[in-house]
């Protein structure tokens, strides 16, 4: 069981992201198709990461 303070954290976590990485960066400032390709790779790892959290959150509000 995480301490309360961890439980908070969490639970301040909105844990939301957008849809697509463009939408949070202006579009003067994509560059290359190379770099427009790992920034999606970046952002589809960081949704997964963000369902981790989720699912272990769930976990610990289960327990």
């Amino acid at each position: 069981m995480p301490k309360p303070d961890n439980q908070e954290q969490l639970e301040s976590l909105g844990l939301e992201l957008e849809p697509s990485w463009d939408r949070v960066v202006a579009p003067e400032n994509t560059t290359t198709a190379k770099a427009v390709k790992q920034q999606a790779a970046i952002w589809e790892l960081l949704q997964t990461e963000v369902n981790i959290l989720r699912h272990l959150k769930t976990i610990i509000e289960v327990s």
